[in-house]
Formats: C-alpha cells, sequence, structure tokens
C-alpha cells in the first residue's frame, strides 16, 4: 500500500469514477481552507499561519464541538485507507494529523481532545510498518516531522499546558523513538532559517 500511495502521489494519478461510483464515494469533511478571520491584520495572519487552532475550531464546530466526532474522522479516514486502499482516506488523515500537530493555543483550551489524539495515534501508529510514511522522493518521514513539530509545541508551552497533556506527549515521543527509531530533534531543512547574503 505504501508503494501505491508514492506511486499516486508521484505521478499524481487520480482513479477514474462513473456515476455509479460517485454514489458510493466516501466524503470527508472539509478542513478549512481559510487560516485566519477574514478581517484580519497582517500579524493576525502571520500568528494564525503559525498557530491553526483557529482553523481547528472551525472544524470543531462543524461538529458541534465535540473532539471525540473529529478523532472519529481521523479514525474513519484511517481504516479507509489502510483496510480499503483509498487513496482519499490516506490524504485525509496526513491532512487532520497535520492540523492536530500544528495548534498551540488550542492545546491550552482543549487538552482533552489533544489527549485522545495522542492515544488514537499511538494505537493507529501499532498497525503500520516502520517504514510506511517514508517519501520515496526526498526519504523524508512526513510523520516525524509533523510530530516534531507537536513535540516542540509542547515543550514551549509545557508551562501554560494540562500536565497530563505533557507528560503524554512525552511518553509518545519515547515510544516513537523506542520503536520506530525516529529523531525528533533535528530541525526540518524547510524550518531552518534562511541566511540572506
Amino acid at each position: 500500500t505504501a508503494a501505491a500511495v508514492a506511486a499516486m502521489e508521484t505521478e499524481g494519478a487520480q482513479p477514474e469514477t462513473t456515476a455509479a461510483d460517485a454514489a458510493y464515494r466516501i466524503h470527508f469533511t472539509d478542513v478549512p481552507r481559510q487560516l485566519y478571520p477574514p478581517d484580519a491584520e497582517p500579524h493576525d495572519i502571520t500568528k494564525h499561519n503559525l498557530d491553526r487552532s483557529y482553523t481547528l475550531q472551525h472544524l470543531l464546530a462543524h461538529y458541534g464541538n465535540d473532539h471525540t466526532l473529529l478523532l472519529g474522522e481521523l479514525q474513519f479516514a484511517f481504516v479507509c485507507f489502510i483496510v480499503g486502499q483509498v487513496f482519499e482516506g490516506f490524504e485525509q488523515w496526513k491532512l487532520l494529523v497535520h492540523l492536530l500537530c500544528s495548534c498551540d493555543d488550542q492545546m491550552i483550551t482543549s487538552p482533552e481532545l489533544f489527549l485522545d489524539f495522542i492515544e488514537v495515534l499511538h494505537f493507529q501508529l501499532k498497525e503500520t510498518p516502520s517504514d510506511f510514511f517514508l517519501d520515496i522522493v526526498s526519504k523524508d518521514n512526513f510523520l516525524s516531522v509533523t510530530l516534531a513539530s507537536l513535540f516542540s509545541r509542547v515543550e514551549e508551552g509545557s508551562g501554560n499546558l494540562d500536565p497530563r497533556l505533557v507528560q503524554r506527549a512525552a511518553q509518545f515521543r519515547r515510544h516513537l523513538t523506542d520503536y520506530f527509531q525516529w529523531e525528533f530533534e533535528h530541525e526540518p531543512d524547510d524550518e531552518k532559517p534562511v541566511v540572506v547574503e
């Protein structure tokens, strides 16, 4: 399945669908593309691009602010891909994981969401081989890079976060390092400062 995903990503291929197929197509929730309020000032636009809590709040509103429904979609997308080999499920799963790992303010106001998210992700990763998320083109593991962002956010905000969340994130990080040999200390190349001469 990992090879099929990589082939579809590199080729940009989309499966052909007929009108009959469309009736049975899985419809995932649209993640808001607008990352900031319509009347946002430039400094607010920057803040909302760095902290995706605004986007997550709008997505949660779609679920009546019940985070278990959001995590249910995360699980459903994962199962659709792993069991059903539905590529759209993998894309939705990646999108939701990236969104949840890109929030600062929401971790303070909704610690239960992030406690449950880490638990869900822990059990999902137990179902996948360690090289499953490796990008064949760049040899980077998108999930380890995304989780490095989450762990960094937890460390930086640990004084304001629920101690249970800080502890669970540290335990999850140690587990991933032991089980998958993923390192979270290095800064991704695209996040390093650029020196302009």
